[in-house]
């Protein structure tokens, strides 16, 4: 008995395709023309330059203003170290500049958000076509989208972790 060649796509995994191909898209897109910056970012990635050459973790590099031949260090609290630090995992990993590794993170984030975000819609009990729609739904927001135009930082490390922080909460019997 042989085993049928043909396999049947159905619309929910069509509508995914869909999504994630919107996604690979973009991100091609955005690797001729990097998304701009935010200063958030920046501030990060000076922050990454520094650690990058030695300096402690965390820690804004910068001329002490009451004297120039000094340097003063400056611990940034003000915003999470992963608006940085996800980037950075790439441009360690693969030598990319810092457009390219926006692009990777932006790409990656928006994949991971998507998967977790459906697999939330089908733990909270959406059937496989609601869940597909919801998720294509996002994948067309201004919300998601606006990361391969402009980086604003750590929103995007969110989105891919919060879809599956629920989805493993909701997961949890008791």
């Amino acid at each position: 008995m042989s085993l049928p060649l043909k396999k049947t796509y159905t619309r929910h995994r069509v509508l995914l395709l869909c999504a994630f191909l919107l996604v690979i898209l973009l991100g091609i897109l955005s690797f001729r023309i990097p998304p701009s910056i935010d200063a958030d970012p920046c501030w990060g990635f000076l922050v990454m330059h520094n650690m990058g050459t030695g300096h402690p973790f965390n820690t804004l590099l910068s001329p002490d203003i009451t004297n120039i031949a000094h340097s003063h260090y400056e611990f940034l609290s003000w915003w999470s170290p992963g608006q940085y630090i996800v980037p950075y995992l790439f441009k360690a990993l693969f030598n990319l500049n810092i457009g390219q590794m926006v692009v990777i993170t932006v790409i990656v984030c928006n994949l991971l958000g998507l998967a977790g975000f459906y697999l939330l819609f089908k733990q909270l009990g959406f059937t496989r076509w609601i869940a597909a729609l919801s998720v294509a739904f996002i994948a067309t927001q201004s919300f998601f989208l606006l990361p391969f135009v402009y980086f604003l930082g750590g929103e995007v490390v969110l989105f891919a972790f919060i879809g599956w922080f629920l989805y493993g909460c909701f997961s949890i019997k008791k």
